[in-house]
């Protein structure tokens, strides 16, 4: 166990395993890196990444009403009256209420057989506004034009002639701003289900790329389904000043301080970003 650790005024320390500092309380609180001038903080992150089940409708092309599905491949911009890519998945192990440092849907691109066609897909990306997304259906307030969705999305449009031949590279999509919306909500529970919607966002009929959704293979990485990636902190929000802690069943606010030489000041908290200490007011 560390006990002490001694270093420059205006070092910053980056450490490869936790180690705890002492709060001036006579407490410890676990942090992944400081800057022992400006008591800057970087929680430790974890990637974590799901592969869509192997089942027709975990990954599959609708209309607004829910019919003419097409399961088992990917289908981004219109084709016909297909124009709703849906995609779900199960046992979304994230906690509740983390921060969401990135979070992209990867899907292995494929041409040839139908899967791409035209010049240019445009797709707007939304969530299922749901604690445990089910899979989408032709039932009323669960189909893909009126089941509810993120009030977050983002716009991806994609060439046709840029998309990957071959099945070799997976096209990515951020779904940030999405997945922390869903996960924000407070009937979500780690290991529930995700959903995303890609909607056709102007594309011309007959536009659209694709990839595969999932096969007889079973699923898994093998399948080259649809997969989510996602990292995320355990940090939670709080006042300048302060961290949050998970002490096994809630974020507890803990002070910063550090030694100066004479008494603990206070400090601002920081996070790295990857290039730079941001006030991110943990």
């Amino acid at each position: 166990m560390l006990q002490n650790l001694n270093v420059s005024m205006g070092t910053a320390i980056q450490l490869l395993t936790p180690i705890s500092i002492r709060e001036g309380q006579g407490s410890v609180v676990p942090v992944g890196a400081l800057d022992i001038e400006s008591g800057r903080i970087s929680m430790a992150e974890t990637a974590v990444n799901f592969y869509v089940a192997y089942n027709g409708p975990a990954a599959a092309s609708y209309n607004a009403a829910g019919n003419s599905r097409t399961e088992w491949r990917v289908r981004l911009g219109r084709d016909g009256d297909k124009d709703h890519q849906a995609i779900v998945w199960e046992g979304v192990v994230i906690p509740q209420g983390v921060t969401i440092l990135s979070a992209e849907v990867n899907v292995f691109a494929r041409t040839g057989y139908g899967y791409t066609s035209g010049t240019l897909s445009k797709t707007r990306w939304f969530g299922r506004a749901s604690d445990n997304a089910p899979y989408y259906s032709s039932t009323a307030g669960n189909r893909p034009g009126d089941a509810p969705r993120t009030s977050s999305y983002v716009d991806h449009d994609r060439v046709v002639a840029s998309w990957t031949v071959g099945d070799t590279i997976h096209s990515k999509f951020d779904v940030t701003s999405i997945v922390q919306e869903i996960i924000n909500r407070p009937g979500w529970a780690s290991g529930n289900s995700l959903a995303v919607l890609a909607v056709n966002n102007g594309s011309a009929d007959g536009n659209y790329v694709g990839g595969y959704g999932a096969d007889t293979s079973g699923g898994g990485a093998s399948a080259h389904p649809p997969e989510l990636n996602v990292t995320y902190t355990t940090d939670a929000p709080s006042t300048t000043g302060q961290i949050k802690v998970f002490d096994g069943s809630t974020f507890v606010p803990k002070p910063v301080k550090v030694w100066n030489g004479t008494e603990w000041v206070t400090k601002p908290v920081k996070r790295w970003d990857g290039s730079n200490w941001v006030e991110t007011n943990y």
